[in-house]
């Protein structure tokens, strides 16, 4: 049974449909995985330089199973990493959508939970027994019974982050500008300034800095989580589109696309300390959302564009790209296992119009 509580409101613009590489806002699941994967004593990522990098064999990787999926988005796995939660976009003609159950395993669709107000993106709690879904609507899941209960419907969330203590969500919304964030406990919510609209978001493993990449400043906004206002900005070298933060919290992954000159896409790393650019990782297209390995020495970049549809592994320690698996269709979020065995991928179809066809969750295993 589905309840509703309304106990609250805010409203932003939602945003446009259409392919990541021809609208506004690019979602990112980056920080959905950090999430599920901020609770375990993780080790740091590499090196500052590649002289002090030791060798290691390069992850093999490959296309496995996918699972048919109408309109898939944002991705959350299961902290035990048997279930796969995929927020399902409403179709044109409907403001309800629904979240996908994927049982690891076999990629098959275990349950599909109903009704859920046009959901974007999806984060689990620590113990993996709610997620929570923004989209029109915050709302939360009981994973138990994969029941719904709507909490608050004038939204326009677009990305969702939970605080690694699991008191506080924060999200996003739309070219209204801003962000909020709401108290787990109350249901209560605050808005948060940031300068410029986000284009997505991410905590620090301690939970004492949110981070939000904003579109119309071309930065990462840096926010005190204490007191909710932007503390520092690190500008980028073009539009940001996802975000990531490695585990040990001393690196910001933010990956971007220069309209001035298509040759300088790529993902820049920031030191979180020194609030400043490290470096800058050359991607070979237009990069979109991007997810680490639980040891945050690989990551895993979606891209997507009219002609070149990938998700490329790059090697956070030597800082550049190892391997390019291309992908049937126009990738959206991408999320990686607990153990890191495993990438899934949300794909819609290439063919307009992309809503009203059946989309797919890739599986990518990696050996």
């Amino acid at each position: 049974m589905r309840e509703r509580v309304v106990v609250g409101m805010f409203s932003g613009m939602r945003r446009n449909r259409g392919i990541p590489g021809n609208r506004w806002r690019v979602r990112t699941a980056a920080s959905l995985v950090c999430v599920v994967l901020m609770s375990a004593a993780l080790p740091s990522c590499g090196g500052n330089s590649t002289s002090e990098v030791k060798p290691s064999p390069v992850p093999s990787w490959k296309l496995g199973p996918s699972v048919t999926i109408e309109r898939p988005r944002g991705i959350a796995v299961s902290p035990d990493g048997r279930r796969v939660y995929v927020a399902n976009e409403a179709a044109l003609d409907s403001d309800f959508g629904s979240i996908s159950v994927i049982d690891a395993a076999t990629a098959s669709v275990a349950a599909i939970i109903p009704h859920v107000s046009d959901p974007e993106s999806i984060a689990l709690t620590t113990d993996g027994r709610q997620a929570y879904v923004i989209g029109k609507a915050f709302s939360v899941v009981d994973t138990q019974s994969n029941t719904v209960t709507t909490i608050t419907e004038e939204t326009s969330g677009d990305d969702i982050v939970i605080s690694p203590d699991g008191r506080r969500a924060y999200i996003y919304y739309g070219r209204s500008g801003g962000m909020a964030v709401i108290d787990l406990g109350t249901y209560s919510t605050a808005l948060i300034g940031t300068p410029g609209f986000a284009e997505a978001i991410a905590t620090a493993p301690d939970g004492s800095r949110i981070y939000a990449a904003t579109h119309d400043e071309n930065g990462l906004s840096v926010i005190d989580s204490v007191t909710n206002k932007p503390t520092a900005m690190v500008r980028l070298p073009g539009d940001p589109r996802g975000l990531v933060v490695s585990p040990d919290g001393k690196y910001a992954y933010v990956t971007y696309r220069n309209s001035k000159d298509p040759k300088r896409h790529g993902v820049a790393v920031i030191d979180t300390q020194k609030k400043a650019i490290a470096s800058t990782i050359s991607t070979a297209d237009a990069p979109t959302a991007i997810a680490l390995s639980p040891d945050g020495r690989y990551a895993y970049v979606t891209i997507a564009n009219k002609t070149s549809n990938a998700i490329t592994m790059i090697d956070t320690a030597t800082k550049s790209t190892t391997a390019t698996l291309p992908i049937n269709g126009i990738p959206w979020y991408v999320a990686i296992s607990p153990n890191g065995r495993r990438a899934y991928v949300s794909v819609s179809s290439s063919e307009p119009p992309v809503q009203e066809i059946p989309g797919h969750l890739q599986v990518i295993n990696i050996d």
